[in-house]
């Protein structure tokens, strides 16, 4: 519990960095002031002296270790860099009293007989000292940025699919109750005057929504089964309007590897259908095809004189859903006799994370 806390206050574990950060400093330490005398002196006096240094980097590794736990607890973060930087200079405070204590009280305590390794001045082992507590105060300064940066690159991800499955559901959303309740009605209809036509409308009504579930969770969804949800769902719905509604796809093969954001294609024959007149004397036209990097879906422009508002939402969904992908937009375009959405064909390298699964 105590490591935990304290790695959430600096982003990482560092046990592992006292423990190396104290050993590794302290042979830096005996290989500056007494250099060669691991191969000049015995191993006993040796290990003596190293302790000696040993303690007094661990000692001062622990309490600047606190200090910064207490600093990062008040100013923690990358838009705090510079009021830390303004507060560390005065650890050197405790720092140079740590020193001073050791040098004058503890350190006799560890001395060698071997003149030619005296010990260097205070002034020198001081200005050692400042230079190695900057170095591994950057070390800390520079993992504390790295795991902050790791952890909003994982929380602005969390937030995304958070989004994004909002904007799926919310799509789905208008695709399913209605059109669910219209295709009920048309069941029925079947059941009575042709149980054969029945039976395969149950059976297409069974794949799309097995489409609805297994894709409900991709970021983006071939063309090839896009098309085949459409075609199921264009099938579904000219069983209701029968002849007064003509859809057709007109897509290349060649694009049937690209990449479309999932049920956009079937949301846009959806939002053409609600609202617009569909009779025998005004029968409805879609076509589905490809023109360069889009693909479109076209209507012939009859709107309803009135018609429900989730229509309109359907489109900005579809929108939404592309603004949150990739920088790639959806294009609609109305005309007196055409109506027009655009559907950009996405590749992986053009969403806006690379975090796919």
């Amino acid at each position: 519990m105590f490591y935990d806390s304290q790695k959430t206050l600096l982003g990482f574990d560092d046990r592992i960095i006292v423990l190396v950060g104290v050993l590794v400093n302290t042979h830096t330490v005996m290989a500056m002031y007494y250099t060669d005398s691991f191969l000049n002196v015995d191993r006993t006096s040796y290990f003596i002296k190293w302790t000696g240094e040993f303690l007094l980097v661990l000692i001062l590794w622990l309490v600047m270790r606190f200090l910064y736990l207490k600093l990062i607890k008040q100013y923690r973060g990358i838009l705090n860099f510079k009021k830390r930087w303004a507060i560390i200079p005065l650890f050197l405070l405790p720092y140079f009293g740590i020193c001073l204590l050791h040098f004058n009280y503890v350190q006799p305590y560890f001395d060698w007989n071997y003149p030619e390794f005296e010990e260097p001045s205070t002034f020198a082992q001081m200005v050692t000292g400042v230079i190695i507590f900057f170095l591994d105060i950057s070390i800390y300064e520079g993992l504390h940025f790295f795991a902050e940066a790791k952890d909003n690159e994982i929380k602005q991800e969390q937030l995304r699919k958070e989004k994004l499955g909002a904007e799926l559901n919310s799509l789905k959303n208008n695709l399913s109750p209605h059109f669910l309740y219209n295709s009920l009605n048309t069941l029925m209809f079947y059941i009575d005057s042709d149980p054969e036509a029945a039976k395969e409308y149950v059976i297409c009504l069974s794949k799309l929504f097995k489409n609805f579930s297994e894709n409900s969770e991709r970021e983006l969804i071939s063309i090839r089964k896009e098309l085949q949800a459409a075609e199921l769902y264009g099938y579904l719905i000219k069983k209701r309007f029968q002849e007064n509604l003509t859809i057709n796809f007109e897509i290349s093969p060649l694009l049937y590897d690209k990449k479309i954001v999932p049920f956009s294609i079937q949301a846009a024959i959806e939002d053409a259908v609600a609202k617009n007149t569909i009779t025998k004397s005004k029968p409805l036209t879609i076509n589905i095809l490809n023109n360069g990097e889009y693909i479109e879906v076209h209507n012939t422009n009859q709107p309803k004189i009135t018609f429900n508002t989730y229509n309109s939402e359907t489109i900005k969904n579809i929108i939404n859903s592309y603004n949150i992908r990739s920088k790639k937009r959806v294009v609609v375009e109305e005309k007196p006799n055409n109506f027009v959405v655009r559907l950009p064909i996405l590749t992986f390298s053009d969403l806006n994370t690379s975090n796919i699964n």
